[in-house]
């Protein structure tokens, strides 16, 4: 399973802003899940002062946030 590469499309992302809101709760898969995600945005040419970084105390205030 750690072999499986998805095709990753070419995406033009110039200008683009990303948000990432994430949940202190549970913080040791949270933690992982946002290194994940910073990777994979940078990956795509995601410039790094683009991608906002929203911390919640839990589930509940992700939708609020």
């Amino acid at each position: 399973m750690s072999e499986y590469r998805p095709d990753e499309g070419s995406f033009n992302v110039e200008g683009a802003r990303i948000a990432i809101v994430v949940a202190r709760w549970n913080s040791q898969i949270t933690d992982s899940l946002l290194a994940g995600a910073q990777r994979a945005l940078l990956r795509h040419g995601i410039d790094g002062q683009a991608i906002d970084l929203f911390r919640v105390p839990g589930a509940f205030e992700l939708p609020l946030t």
